[in-house]
């Protein structure tokens, strides 16, 4: 069942600045994980103080990272307790939906089922006696019976 309801000038707000959030972490993503240049001496790459600098920018990325990132959750929270506070009331107010037995008209009363029974033994006659608990098992076919 379609709702012939549009979405509102807000719901749509929300959907843009959520998608403008969410490219702007992706350029920031790509733009921090763009290759570094190399230092022109070689020997410049490994000293003490240039891994110093490659750790504290490594853990600046994380700490921004981790700040967009927690941005990102309060942001989403928040805009989901907005829209529940501006659009709830609206289908909380809502009646029940009724309650529709649908399978009602498949169910077989008692009489029914007595008599498809009924029917299911005239054609194939009463069923076999269940085996007696106490008889040995059948043997296999080809098998010499246990001694």
């Amino acid at each position: 069942m379609r709702s012939d309801r549009r979405p509102s000038k807000l719901a749509i707000a929300f959907v843009v600045v959520g998608l403008a959030l969410s490219a702007a972490g992706v350029a920031y993503i790509i733009y921090a994980g763009r290759p570094r240049q190399l230092p022109p001496v070689a020997e410049q790459a490994f000293s003490p103080q240039r891994r110093v600098q490659e750790l504290e920018a490594l853990l600046r990325m994380l700490t921004q990272s981790f700040v967009i990132f927690m941005a990102f959750l309060l942001g989403s929270y928040l805009m989901v307790r907005i829209g529940r506070a501006l659009l709830g009331p609206q289908h909380r107010e809502s009646r029940p939906t009724e309650y529709v037995d649908a399978w009602g008209q498949y169910r077989l009363s008692e009489e029914q089922m007595e008599a498809a029974s009924r029917q299911l033994r005239d054609a194939l006659g009463t069923p076999p006696e269940p085996p007696d608990e106490s008889a040995p098992p059948p043997q296999p076919p080809g098998e010499p019976p246990d001694s």
